[in-house]
């Protein structure tokens, strides 16, 4: 994992080691969020959205990750930005939550 990246989570989590601590078997609380963004490389294919933002119907799983999990991208001034979502459980407030989150994320210009 090269690629300039945020986490960021509601609970404490300690040390991250693979994939930014998404695939962790630490235990994790039911209303926990965890949000990675990278900026990708410019023909980095995430699946394509209009703004960072999750739905409960996002949350099918990602290889590795055993929780509830979503990926998605934007194209915004020139670059990918590439968000994993991943919760304890899916509920209005973590799916809230986590695009509470999202919505300050924009890419910076120089």
């Amino acid at each position: 994992m090269t690629d300039a990246t945020v986490v960021l989570t509601n609970f404490r989590f300690g040390a991250m080691d693979d994939f930014y601590g998404l695939t962790s078997p630490l235990p994790w609380p039911s209303q926990g969020i965890m949000i990675a963004v990278s900026n990708d490389r410019p023909h980095a294919s995430p699946r394509f959205v209009r703004s960072l933002h999750v739905s409960r119907a996002d949350f099918g799983g990602l290889e590795g990750v055993r929780m509830p999990a979503a990926m998605l991208g934007v194209r915004t001034q020139g670059r990918v930005l590439t968000a994993w979502v991943e919760v304890g459980s899916v509920t209005k407030a973590t799916v809230a939550g986590a695009n509470a989150a999202l919505a300050g994320v924009t890419a910076c210009t120089t």
